[in-house]
């Protein structure tokens, strides 16, 4: 895969991570902040990983499983 592709499969990879965490946040009934604290994230990171902008890191997937109730990998299936 060149370099471009991986940059494309990347941004989607983020795209449908973000949506996944958004729809399980408004389920959960969180803010992004009540979120970011019961994660242990900065809002920023919470905020970024939402609108698609980056991907979270396996470290940050973890975290926000655990915030939300989820098993290990529930967030993290599409992004994988």
């Amino acid at each position: 895969m060149t370099a471009a592709a991986q940059r494309i499969v990347d941004q989607w990879r983020a795209e449908q991570f973000g949506a996944q965490l958004l729809a399980a946040r408004i389920a959960a009934q969180l803010t992004p902040r009540k979120l970011s604290v019961r994660a242990g994230l900065h809002a920023d990171a919470v905020d970024a990983i939402e609108d698609g902008a980056r991907l979270a890191t396996p470290a940050e997937m973890a975290a926000l499983e655990g915030a939300l109730g989820m098993g290990p990998g529930e967030l993290g299936r599409v992004a994988a």
